[in-house]
C-alpha cells in the first residue's frame, strides 16, 4: 500500500513575529518608504529584522507563512498605511458617537490578546467576509457611515495576517487581497456617499474633512495595488481620488492632492475607458497600466498616503 501524501498545512510563524512586522515606521524609514530607492530595501539593525527563523517547512506540500524577519521596508510601509486608515476612520466613527475612549487602542488590546491567537488565518478570513456581508446591508439600508465602519471592522478581523506573509503560490494570500482592496474600495466609496449628505444623525458632527481624507487614502491605497484587482476598482479609485481631493479643497480649504498624482489618475481612468470592470489590471498591456510607470507621481501619493495632519499642512 503507498504511503499517504502529507496533508498541505500552514506553519504559523511565533505571533510576536507576525505583530512585530506592524511596527511603527521611524522618520528615516518613511523617508525611504517614499523612495524609489528605499521601498524595496530590507530591514537592517532592528531586533525585528534579526528575528532567526524557527520554522522550516515539513515537505513540499507545507504551505508556509514567511517569517516575518523577511518582512521588507516596503510591506511594512502597506502594513503601517492600511493600520492608520483604520486607526483614523474606527477612531473618527467613535467621535461621532461622543465615546470618550480611544477606541482604536481598545480594538488594538483586544487584538493582540491572548483569545485572539485561537483564531487561525483561514477563519479571520472567514469573519472578515462576514463583516463585509454585513457592511454591504448597512448601506443597502441606507446606513453608509454605519457601513463604512464596518468595513473597517472587518479588514481588521484580519490583523496580524498580512498577504505578504504568505507564499506567492498560496491561494488563501491571492484571496485575502482580493478581500483587502474590496474593503478599501468600499471605504472610499462611503466617503464618497458621506460626503454631502447633511442628513445623518450623530451625537457630535462627523468631522467631514477627516471623512473625504481617509476616503481618499483609501483610494490610493487601491491604486498602489493595481496590480492584484480589477479594472473596475482600478477605475473607480481613480475617480474617487480625483473628486475626494476636489472635495477636499473646495469644501475645506485643503490644498489638492499633488498635481502629478492628480494628473496620472485622471491619465489612468481615461485610459481604461470602455474596458470590462471584471478584467484585471495585471493582464492589461503596458500602455495602459499607467500606474506602473511614473515613479514622480508614486513618491507625490506618499505624501497623500500620510495621516490628515500632514496632509492638511
Amino acid at each position: 500500500m503507498p504511503p499517504k501524501k502529507a496533508a498541505n498545512k500552514r506553519v504559523l510563524p511565533p505571533w510576536e513575529d507576525l505583530w512585530a512586522a506592524w511596527s511603527a515606521l521611524s522618520e528615516e524609514e518613511k523617508k525611504a518608504a517614499g523612495s524609489d530607492a528605499g521601498i524595496d530595501a530590507k530591514l537592517e539593525g532592528l531586533d525585528v529584522a534579526t528575528m532567526p527563523s524557527r520554522h522550516e517547512p515539513e515537505s513540499e506540500s507545507t504551505q508556509m507563512l514567511i517569517p516575518k524577519s523577511k518582512a521588507s521596508l516596503k510591506d511594512r510601509a502597506d502594513l503601517n498605511i492600511k493600520l492608520d486608515i483604520y486607526k483614523d476612520l474606527v477612531n473618527l466613527f467613535a467621535e461621532s458617537q461622543d465615546a470618550k475612549e480611544d477606541r482604536f487602542e481598545k480594538l488594538l488590546k483586544e487584538l493582540k490578546g491572548v483569545g485572539m491567537r485561537a483564531f487561525d488565518i483561514g477563519k479571520r478570513f472567514e469573519r472578515a467576509n462576514e463583516g463585509k456581508e454585513a457592511a454591504n446591508k448597512k448601506y443597502k439600508d441606507g446606513n453608509w457611515f454605519g457601513a463604512m465602519y464596518t468595513y473597517a471592522i472587518a479588514w481588521g478581523c484580519l490583523v496580524p495576517f498580512y498577504p505578504g506573509a504568505l507564499p506567492e503560490s498560496d491561494q488563501l494570500r491571492k484571496d485575502i487581497e482580493k478581500l483587502e482592496l474590496a474593503l478599501f474600495s468600499n471605504i472610499s466609496a462611503m466617503a464618497v456617499s458621506g460626503a454631502d449628505d447633511k442628513t445623518i444623525k450623530t451625537p457630535k458632527p462627523i468631522n467631514k474633512a477627516k471623512l473625504l481624507h481617509i476616503g481618499l487614502r483609501a483610494s490610493v491605497y487601491c491604486l498602489s495595488h493595481a496590480n492584484e484587482t480589477t479594472l473596475g476598482i482600478v477605475t473607480k479609485s481613480c475617480r474617487r481620488a480625483q473628486d475626494l481631493s476636489a472635495k477636499l479643497t473646495s469644501a475645506h480649504k485643503i490644498k489638492p492632492a499633488p498635481a502629478a498624482s492628480l494628473a496620472l489618475w485622471k491619465a489612468q481612468e481615461d485610459a481604461l475607458a470602455g474596458l470590462a470592470a471584471a478584467k484585471t489590471y495585471a493582464e492589461q498591456p503596458a500602455d495602459k497600466k499607467l500606474l506602473t510607470k511614473s515613479q514622480k507621481a508614486g513618491e507625490a501619493d506618499w505624501r497623500v498616503l500620510q495621516g490628515f495632519e500632514v496632509y492638511s499642512k
